[in-house]
């Protein structure tokens, strides 16, 4: 739809007697617009920082522009998928990933820890409010630091929930440790 300009100047509005020159301006519907999906994360993002004064308890807020790569490093989050558990007893230990995958139980879908009987289809990389964080490719970031060795190829273990590096186990490649907080996932 295009809307033309039909104002009549209005002399008494602007100096010399003027009006800004008319355009035409298109309207869309918002549907109809192109939407970013992030396939880029943004160079910067408008965030607020709050810093509270220790002698009255005042905040005073300071606008900021913080790089899209200190918020997500690997410069996007393609790879990472928030799942509901729908398991309790899910959890994953302190400097590790858990291999794990997903069961339709008929009611519901139940993250279990990868065994010798079912295959890991993704890593999780921690559970927080009922919600598995889990990666299948890419870089896994661990902001806390690993306890794999740099630089070894880590398997599916025949053992529930676990790795190895003995790829004759299960055959089932899982990850090679990058850094001392990075793996490089690839099923």
């Amino acid at each position: 739809m295009t809307c033309s300009c039909t104002t009549p100047p209005n002399c008494s509005t602007y100096p010399n007697g003027c009006q800004p020159p008319c355009e035409d301006i298109e309207v869309k519907d918002v549907s109809e617009l192109p939407i970013d999906r992030f396939g880029k994360i943004p160079d910067y993002f408008f965030t607020i920082k709050t810093a509270i004064d220790e002698t009255d308890g005042s905040a005073k807020y300071t606008p900021m522009l913080t790089p899209g790569d200190a918020i997500f490093p690997d410069g996007t989050l393609a790879n990472l998928y928030p799942f509901e558990t729908n398991n309790d007893s899910l959890s994953v230990p302190a400097g590790q990933v858990l291999p794990c995958y997903i069961e339709n139980t008929g009611i519901k879908n139940v993250i279990y820890p990868a065994d010798e009987n079912h295959p890991a289809d993704f890593l999780v990389t921690e559970i927080q409010a009922g919600r598995a964080y889990c990666q299948f490719t890419g870089w896994v970031r661990i902001p806390s630091g690993h306890n794999y060795i740099i630089g070894i190829p880590y398997y599916r273990s025949s053992t529930e929930g676990q790795v190895t590096t003995d790829a004759s186990e299960t055959g089932q490649f899982l990850f090679k440790a990058i850094d001392r907080y990075t793996l490089k996932a690839n099923f």
